[in-house]
């Protein structure tokens, strides 16, 4: 029998991207608020109700409802497919509206379901085991999730002669790429791929074809990397600005070939934003370069020379002053006298930071920690491994204790050697970039991902967002 309710298409940021049958307005959007985030309670979702519109099939009219959806536990009178809970949803009708744009450009047959009225059902009329029929049965309701075939849209874009000032007009899309045949997913994908999940331009060109029978070479998944890199530049250079105003920056710095070349990639990192910089050197120019000329926080550094040559305020990392235990042989007994002291000097500062001391107290307690360690500087030894530990100590003395006075900062750099690990994880891949393109696209790209992650964004869904102003 045919089915003869209306369609009405719920239009969500001006797009129309699923369809509701219903034999009124009202039975239509009842279906479309069931697909609402549903609220503990009915009187709860009442208080947190959203609009929707639905467009009707046929006609101009846009229906509005002020609709809301709610949890509710299955009683017997509901189907048993049902389950457990049943999203309930109710709505009331605002008013209607009327649109002017031509019904021909709506392409309804292109249009799926966003919810079926029934679970499909799946029976066996016998055994498989002995070929007997089969009756009664209890019913289970399973929802499956799948991913979608990938449409081809089709779009007509317009092209205008202005008669006032002859010049030639786009028409523009949000949502549409302003030049090429790739939409904003599969713009999104290519760089989530290889960015994201390490997977070389061959293999991503490879998994398009497999996946959505979408051929692209080689050198097309790179020009869309590329494309996308152009609109995400700005947002790149954003996270810089922002970093140079960092009350507490971790910093690490790692070798990199670029066409066969040693080039450095540097890290700068806080709680939630990350900054990948490609440059030729490792002096303290870089810093200058990225930071500025006018930074105030304090860095969380190696012990590398380059950082107190930029900047006073720093924090050296007690992690690599205290390693040298991982090779140092056992009966190297003056090496390891100095280093229990270190342990129990660093250990003995994290458990008084524990006791939420007064900033007084960090003070004095920083004051007599640094007159300890230099004295421990100046200790005779013949150990090599004695010496180098006690050199390091010796040129660091000022930047051991600042995380003593200052709450938030850490007395390691553990931080920014745990964010170069990722870039470090390409590199073993890759082995070497190619050019400043590849540069640029790296250091661009694992910065936005990075900070996304941090911020609690989905690194998909912010790459789509770029892909639609490519």
């Amino acid at each position: 029998m045919a089915d003869n309710r209306q369609q009405f298409a719920l239009r969500e940021d001006g797009e129309e991207a699923s369809v509701f049958r219903g034999n009124t307005p009202r039975q239509a959007a009842l279906k479309a608020a069931r697909r609402l985030d549903p609220a503990k309670t009915e009187e709860e979702a009442m208080t947190s109700s959203e609009r929707i519109r639905l467009r009707e099939h046929g006609t101009i009219k846009i229906h509005v409802y002020e609709a809301w959806a709610w949890q509710e536990i299955t009683t017997q009178d509901d189907p048993e497919w049902l389950g457990d809970s049943v999203t309930r949803a109710n709505v009331e009708k605002v008013r209607v509206e009327t649109v002017t744009k031509a019904e021909d450009e709506f392409e309804y047959n292109r249009i799926s379901p966003l919810l079926s009225d029934q679970p499909i059902k799946i029976t066996q009329d016998k055994c498989d085991n002995c070929g007997s029929s089969l009756e009664g049965g209890f019913k289970i309701a399973v929802g499956v999730r799948d991913v979608p075939d990938p449409p081809i849209v089709r779009h007509s874009r317009y092209y205008y002669e202005c008669d006032s000032c002859d010049e030639e007009v786009v028409a523009e899309k949000e949502y549409l790429p302003s030049k090429g045949r790739y939409g904003a997913n599969l713009l999104a994908q290519a760089v989530l791929f290889r960015y994201e999940y390490r997977i070389p331009y061959r293999k991503v060109s490879n998994l398009f074809e497999q996946l959505y029978g979408c051929s692209i070479s080689e050198a097309g998944v790179l020009q869309l990397c590329e494309r996308m890199a152009t609109t995400a530049r700005s947002e790149y250079e954003d996270i810089q600005k922002r970093i140079q105003s960092a009350d507490v920056l971790f910093a690490d710095e790692t070798p990199h070939l670029v066409d066969g070349s040693k080039s450095w990639l540097w890290v700068f990192t806080t709680d939630n934003r990350t900054f990948y910089a490609f440059r030729d050197s490792r002096g303290s120019e870089v810093l200058e370069d990225v930071l500025g000329d006018a930074f105030t926080g304090v860095i969380v550094c190696d012990g590398h020379r380059s950082y107190p040559a930029y900047h006073s305020w720093l924090q050296r990392c007690w992690t690599h002053l205290l390693r040298g235990t991982d090779k140092l042989s056992d009966n190297d007994t003056e090496a390891w006298s100095i280093y229990n002291r270190l342990f129990e000097i660093f250990e003995g500062l994290k458990a008084f930071l524990q006791t939420d001391p007064t900033p007084v107290q960090r003070l004095v307690v920083q004051s007599n920690a640094r007159e300890e360690l230099r004295r421990l500087a100046r200790t005779e030894v013949q150990s090599e491994d004695a010496n180098d530990v006690l050199t390091m100590l010796e040129n660091g003395i000022g930047h051991w204790l600042t995380f003593v006075v200052h709450p938030d900062v850490e007395p390691t750099n553990n931080t920014a050697e745990a964010i170069l690990r990722e870039p470090i994880a390409m590199r073993r891949i890759i082995r070497t970039l190619q050019n400043q393109k590849g540069m640029r696209l790296h250091e661009t790209f694992l910065s936005l991902i990075k900070t996304w992650k941090q911020q609690g964004a989905n690194p998909y869904t912010e790459l789509q967002r770029l892909a639609r102003n490519v």
